[in-house]
């Protein structure tokens, strides 16, 4: 009878081998999922905070406060990250700045940035997702005393994109 060479551990040295990749795999899929559930949450959230905005009720954030910053907080209140915390939201509207007028686009940009899991899995545009809506204002805001300050994108752009 003819002996068969056994081969009991290479399935065993195998597995190991192929483990790594899985997980790595894996954990990738799990990064790309979150990513992209992050940025339709903030898409939706920017959207209900413009919303928001242009008809001036904001559920939720009734507290004092300029319409602006009203609108900032129902983004921040809207996007549930995942991964990540509050987003960077810039609201302004056009020609006057913060003084919205009926007619007038209302325009909410935000940007949040998504890690990943165990930040192997290179996610689109540095892990940045951005999101901006326009509306048209409905009911009149008067601008704030003093002057607003623009948060600072955390890309590193100069809120170009967020422009109509």
């Amino acid at each position: 009878m003819l002996s068969r060479p056994r081969d009991d551990g290479a399935v065993a040295v195998e597995f190991a081998l192929l483990v790594p990749l899985l997980v790595l795999l894996l954990t990738a899929i799990l990064d790309y999922g979150m990513w992209y559930s992050d940025s339709i949450a903030l898409r939706n959230g920017v959207r209900e905070a413009a919303r928001a905005g242009a008809v001036d009720q904001f559920p939720g954030c009734e507290g004092g406060g300029t319409a602006a910053e009203k609108t900032e907080c129902m983004v921040n209140s809207r996007v549930d990250g995942i991964l990540s915390g509050d987003p960077v939201t810039r609201v302004y509207s056009l020609p006057n700045g913060l003084d919205w007028q009926e007619g007038d686009p209302l325009i909410v940009c935000a940007v949040l940035h998504e890690d990943g899991l165990i930040g192997l899995a290179p996610l689109p545009d540095d892990g940045f997702l951005r999101s901006h809506v326009i509306m048209r204002v409905e009911v009149d805001q008067p601008a704030p005393d003093g002057d607003s300050v623009h948060p600072v994108d955390p890309t590193g752009d100069d809120w170009g994109w967020c422009a109509p």
